[in-house]
C-alpha cells in the first residue's frame, strides 16, 4: 500500500512541458497551422511537432488495472519489465486514502501526487463514487489554477460545428467537479456539496462553465502501444490545427500515452513549406463518432458527394451504390428523408436503416461502451464466451446494412478478435482471431484511405505473430502425428492416440499443404506489412522492429521445414 505523502514540491504536476520540437507555423488569426519555411519538404515518416500531453489523465473504467501515473496496464508493464503477469499484479500499489488509484512504483506515484491529491481525497469523501474521465480531468486544471500554474490558462476554444457540449452536459460535468473538490456544507436543513471558485481563479458559475468549454475543445485522447485508448490529455498548441478525414499527418504514442515529448505528428506523406497539416483529430468528444456533420470542419468531407463512414448500402442497386445516412446528432428529429443513391437515380428512404442501425447499436451497447473506455475485456470466461456468442451473429447483421467503414463495425470486429484471442488458443480458434483481424485490419485501412494508422500497425502486427503461432501449432501437430506413425506396429491403443492428436484441440484433423502454405505466404507478408507501417509512423527504434526480424527467420525456417515435411 502507498502511504498518504506530505506536499513536496508541487511545481512539477505531470505533463508540465510544452511544444519541444516543432516545424509547424500558425496562421494568425485563424484555426490553421502550416509547415514551416524549411529548406526542404517533410517527408513520410518524419516527425513533424513534438509535445507533452499536459494533465493526462487515465479513463475512469481503467483505474483498477492501470498504473495512474504512467497510465500503463499491468499486462504492458509485465511485458516491458519482463515479468511474470502475476508478480506485475503484486507489484501494483493502491493509494491508501482513496482506494481508487493504482501505480506501478512508487516512483509513479510521488511524480503524480500533487496533481492528484485533491482527487484523492475528494474520491475518499465519496466512497464507492468515481466521475466519468472529462470531470476529473476538469478537475484536474482546477486543481493547477489553485496554485499558480499558469501553463493551462487560459486556454484557447475552438467551437466545433459539428458537435458542442449541450447546457445539460456542461451542467453535469460542474456537478461532478462540484462533488469531487467541494466541501460538506449545510444550507437550508440540506446537506451539499459547495466549492469556492474563487480559489481557482473563477469568478461565477458561468466563467465555470465557459472554462469547460475551453478544456473540451482543447482535449485529445491518448492511446497506449497498442492503440487502446486508454485516456484524454490537453494539448492546446495541437488544438490549433484543423481536423481533416483525409490527412497528410498522424498523431502518434511511440513509447507510451504518458511519456515526455512522447506525442508526436508524423507525416502521412510528403508535405511542403506552407502546406496545411492536417492530421485525424483525436479528441474524445468530437470527431471519433462518424455520425456527426463535419463538413464545415473538415475539408475532405466539405466537397465529397457520400460519406461512405456513414452511409447504408443499397441492396437493390446492381453498382453497388451507398444512400447518406442523418447525422447521428440528428436521428432523434430525422424524419422519413428520401436520400439519393450515389451510383443510380433511384431515391431511398433512410428511416429503415436508421431504425435498424439503431437496434443493432442498443444490442453491443455493453461491449462498445468498455471498448471505448479502453478495451477492457470482461473478468472471466464466461463473461468473455457471452459476448462472443452476442457479437458473433451481430457484425454480420451490421454488414447486411452498411459497409464495413462504418462506425462502429471496425471496432466490434477488432473487439471479437481480441475477446476469441483470451480463449485457449486452438488452431480453430486462431484461424477465427485471424480472420476477425484481417476484417478489422481492411476496414481500418479503407476507413483511413490505406494510410498507415497505430491501429493498421497493430493489427498487422498481430496477425503477423497469430500466423506464427497457428504455423508453430500446425508443426506441433506434424511432429506428433509422425511420432506416434513412427511405431513398427500400430496397436489399438496408438491409433486412438493418433486420432486424440489429429483432434484434441491444436488442430481439427483437417489442415492440408494447401493452408500450410497460405499461413507462410500470408504470415510473411504481414511481416513486411508490419515493417512498412512502422517506417510511416516513424517508430526508428522500436522494439518491434527486433521482434519482426527475429519472426522474418522463424518463417523461412518455417518454410524449409513444411517442405521437408510434405
Amino acid at each position: 500500500m502507498v502511504a498518504r505523502m506530505g506536499p513536496t514540491n508541487r511545481t512539477n504536476t505531470t505533463g508540465g512541458s510544452c511544444d519541444r520540437t516543432s516545424n509547424l507555423t500558425p496562421v494568425k488569426g485563424e484555426r490553421k497551422v502550416v509547415l514551416s519555411e524549411i529548406p526542404s519538404p517533410v517527408e513520410k515518416g518524419d516527425t513533424i511537432h513534438t509535445t507533452t500531453p499536459l494533465l493526462p489523465t487515465l479513463n475512469s473504467a481503467l483505474l483498477s488495472t492501470h498504473c495512474s501515473g504512467c497510465l500503463k496496464s499491468a499486462q504492458q508493464l509485465s511485458e516491458e519489465l519482463e515479468l511474470d503477469l502475476t508478480a506485475m499484479h503484486e507489484r501494483m500499489l493502491k493509494c491508501s486514502r482513496c482506494q481508487v488509484h493504482v501505480f506501478c512504483s512508487v516512483k509513479c506515484y510521488a511524480s503524480t501526487w500533487c496533481i492528484l491529491n485533491d482527487e484523492c481525497r475528494g474520491l475518499a469523501n465519496n466512497a464507492g463514487w468515481v466521475p466519468c474521465t472529462f470531470p476529473r480531468m476538469v478537475a484536474k486544471v482546477l486543481t493547477a489554477r489553485r496554485f499558480g500554474n499558469q501553463l493551462y490558462d487560459p486556454l484557447p476554444y475552438h467551437p466545433d460545428p459539428g458537435f458542442s457540449l449541450s447546457t445539460k452536459e456542461r451542467q453535469k460535468i460542474q456537478d461532478n467537479v462540484i462533488q469531487l473538490l467541494g466541501k460538506l456544507q449545510q444550507e437550508g436543513g440540506e446537506t451539499n456539496h459547495h466549492l469556492q471558485l474563487y480559489l481557482y481563479h473563477i469568478n461565477d458559475i458561468e466563467e465555470f462553465s465557459s472554462l469547460i468549454k475551453r478544456i473540451s475543445s482543447c482535449q485529445f485522447t491518448l492511446y497506449d502501444t497498442s492503440a487502446n485508448p486508454v485516456g484524454i490529455a490537453l494539448s492546446p498548441g495541437l488544438s490549433m490545427i484543423r481536423h481533416s478525414c483525409k490527412p497528410n499527418a498522424q498523431i502518434v504514442f511511440h513509447d507510451g500515452p504518458n511519456e515526455k515529448e512522447g506525442m508526436k505528428l508524423v507525416a502521412n506523406r510528403m508535405i511542403y513549406p506552407g502546406e496545411e497539416a492536417l492530421p485525424v483529430h483525436l479528441r474524445q468528444n468530437a470527431l471519433a463518432p462518424f455520425g456527426f456533420d463535419h463538413s464545415q470542419i473538415c475539408p475532405y468531407c466539405s466537397v465529397k458527394v457520400v460519406d461512405c463512414r456513414w452511409a447504408a448500402t443499397h441492396p437493390s442497386c446492381t453498382l453497388g451504390g451507398l444512400v447518406p445516412l442523418t447525422p447521428m446528432n440528428k436521428f432523434s428529429t430525422s424524419k422519413d428523408d428520401k436520400r439519393e443513391c450515389d451510383r443510380c437515380p433511384e431515391s431511398v428512404s433512410t428511416e429503415q436503416f436508421e431504425q435498424r442501425y439503431k437496434q443493432l447499436l442498443d444490442l453491443v451497447e455493453e461491449p462498445w461502451k468498455r471498448e471505448e473506455e479502453g478495451v477492457s475485456l470482461p473478468p472471466d470466461t464466461e463473461s468473455i464466451q457471452d459476448e462472443i456468442k452476442l457479437l458473433s451473429p451481430l457484425i454480420p447483421k451490421f454488414l447486411q446494412i452498411c459497409p464495413d467503414v462504418v462506425y462502429p463495425i471496425p471496432h466490434l470486429q477488432l473487439r471479437y478478435g481480441r475477446l476469441l484471442s483470451t480463449l485457449p488458443q486452438t488452431i480453430p480458434i486462431m484461424r477465427d482471431t485471424i480472420e476477425s483481424y484481417t476484417q478489422s485490419y481492411t476496414s481500418f485501412l479503407s476507413l483511413n484511405h490505406n494510410l498507415s494508422t497505430p491501429m493498421t500497425c497493430f493489427l498487422a502486427f498481430g496477425l503477423a505473430r497469430l500466423h506464427l503461432e497457428i504455423l508453430h501449432g500446425h508443426k506441433d501437430l506434424q511432429e506428433r502425428k509422425s511420432q506416434l506413425n513412427s511405431y513398427s506396429e500400430l496397436g489399438k491403443k496408438s491409433e486412438v492416440m493418433l486420432e486424440d492428436v489429429e483432434g484434441n484441440g491444436n488442430g481439427d484433423g483437417n489442415e492440408n499443404e494447401e493452408e500450410i502454405e497460405s499461413y507462410l505466404r500470408e504470415g510473411q507478408d504481414w511481416v513486411q506489412c508490419s515493417t512498412d507501417h512502422l517506417d510511416d509512423l516513424g517508430y526508428t527504434s522500436s522494439k518491434k522492429f527486433k521482434l519482426l526480424k527475429m519472426w522474418k527467420m522463424e518463417f523461412e525456417e518455417l518454410v524449409i521445414w513444411f517442405d521437408c515435411s510434405y
